[in-house]
């Protein structure tokens, strides 16, 4: 339990700088429309990150089914292409819910990846 809680801690106070959300939160994601930018608030922007976060943790336990029952190749590629669409959601998003589905997707697909590299 205690290496759960932190598990928890380490995602949330450092998790933003491993990740390089910190460097994306402030600028490209806050910048305006005319200027490429999503034009979102930092509220939008903690949310989005909140969301991605909690759909990586609990995505391991949907994809370590998969990893068991169908081996780490199989695991790898349905997780990179959950990554590869997210990736293409966010990146052409422009709005608060489509940048949020597009993180929570890249968030979902990269502890497969992690696990069957493993």
């Amino acid at each position: 339990m205690g290496l759960f809680v932190l598990a928890m801690l380490q995602n949330g106070l450092a998790g933003g700088v491993i990740f390089g959300w910190a460097s994306i939160d402030t600028t490209i994601l806050s910048a305006s429309d005319e200027s490429g930018g999503a034009g979102l608030t930092l509220h939008e922007t903690t949310l989005i990150f909140s969301r991605a976060s909690s759909v990586a943790m609990l995505s391991s336990l949907i994809l370590g089914i998969l990893l068991d029952s169908y081996g780490p190749r199989v695991c790898s590629i349905i997780s990179s292409c959950i990554i590869v669409v997210g990736c293409h959601i966010f990146a052409s998003s422009h709005h608060f819910t489509g940048t949020s589905i597009g993180a929570c997707l890249i968030g979902f697909g990269g502890p497969g990846i992690t696990s069957s590299i493993i």
